[in-house]
């Protein structure tokens, strides 16, 4: 160290110098210090950040990865899902379509539409008119009528209409469509579904010939034919039965039949054909007496046939023949017989009755008998040449 002037009381030059120098390294080793402090506090908030930053940024890439991975999921899921739906669209019969209503195009269409309209689906995408050209011609105002209604209206109603293949064959088609609509409720898109029924409209044209045809028998029958259900009451009345008992069909329906037509004496006997044939037996015809309105009795032949279904009986048919003019024809027959028979017996001139086939004796009068002496079993049934 440099020597302090004691007279002067004061630093040499030298001294001040160091001293002055001394001090600024001080100085700066203080600021360093400071700096030093400042960095580490900078450094410690930094590394904080940093770990906050890092934790947040490790958050949020475990969140994209689980969005990520849930997107896969949900990717995979639909396109299973669009596998499964266009497995099970190309495998129905029906056809299912897809029709966007703003661009007015066919977005989807299943493939059996291609074996019910015999068209390709590539030309309904293209231009979905081709669907209102395919439609019979009196049935396509109707078609694109309803058509439009599912449009603006929503609709959701089937209707029915024939189209024309290009082959010529005509198929009935029902067709159902149903609104997709957005979050204002405004129709976007419509999803139908289209069926062949044609193999059904010809099976109910065949019921309905064999219906009519049913009801021109039972309206035309001479003959009584009622329907009944399971407890007997009347379903069905021809005209053969409002003139054989004098029931109107007002008065018939939903009466017993054996009060109607039945009486005391026949009542019993009318209930036990009854039971009989609500047990699931038929009863073959016989000849019986039944009633008319005002009380008349008639000589018919009745007949019941059980109506059977899935469940056991649903009903019963019975068929009534007026019989009464037969049986008075009959009666009338006899009464000429027996008076032939009379008149045959008594003449006194000698008569014989010869078959043609054979020859032989079919009968004898009495003056025959006397004349010949034979009684009538010694010649019915023998050749004249047998006789002496």
């Amino acid at each position: 160290l440099y020597a302090f002037d004691r007279r002067r009381r004061t630093f040499s030059p030298d001294a001040v110098e160091t001293l002055s120098l001394i001090g600024n390294m001080a100085a700066v080793e203080i600021h360093r210090q400071m700096v030093r402090g400042d960095l580490d506090r900078f450094r410690f908030e930094l590394e904080k950040r940093v770990k906050n930053r890092t934790s947040r940024l490790s958050e949020t890439n475990a969140l994209l990865r689980r969005e990520i991975m849930e997107r896969e999921k949900a990717e995979i899921a639909l396109r299973q899902s669009e596998e499964r739906f266009r497995e099970m669209t190309a495998h129905i019969r029906e056809v299912f379509w897809l029709f966007d209503r703003d661009s007015r195009r066919v977005t989807y269409v299943s493939p059996a539409y291609e074996s019910i309209w015999g068209r390709s689906i590539s030309s309904l995408y293209h231009r979905y008119e081709e669907w209102l050209d395919s439609v019979y011609p009196d049935d396509r105002e109707e078609a694109a009528a309803s058509f439009n209604r599912l449009l603006s209206a929503g609709g959701g109603e089937a209707w029915e209409y024939r189209i024309v293949r290009p082959d010529g064959d005509v198929r009935w088609i029902s067709d159902r469509g149903f609104p997709i609509r957005d979050d204002t409720g405004k129709v976007i898109r419509v999803a139908g579904i289209a069926e062949d029924i044609t193999d059904r409209k010809i099976e109910e044209a065949e019921n309905k010939k064999r219906r009519n045809l049913v009801e021109s028998v039972l309206y035309h029958a001479p003959d009584a034919i009622v329907t009944l259900d399971d407890r007997h009451r009347v379903l069905g009345w021809n005209p053969g039965a409002e003139r054989m008992f004098g029931y109107a069909l007002e008065e018939a329906l939903g009466k017993n039949l054996d009060d109607l037509v039945s009486r005391e004496e026949m009542y019993e006997e009318a209930c036990r054909n009854t039971q009989k044939v609500l047990s699931g037996k038929r009863i073959d015809a016989f000849e019986t007496v039944r009633y008319r309105k005002d009380g008349t009795p008639i000589q018919v032949i009745a007949s019941g046939s059980p109506i059977m279904g899935d469940d056991g009986l649903t009903g019963v048919v019975a068929v009534y023949t007026d019989i009464s003019q037969l049986k008075a024809a009959e009666q009338a027959l006899r009464e000429s017989e027996e008076q032939l028979r009379a008149i045959f017996h008594t003449i006194p001139d000698p008569v014989t009755l010869v078959r043609l086939e054979d020859e032989r004796f079919v009968d004898v009068n009495d003056a025959f008998l006397r004349l010949t002496g034979y009684t009538r079993e010694e010649v019915v049934g023998r050749p004249p040449s047998a006789l002496n």
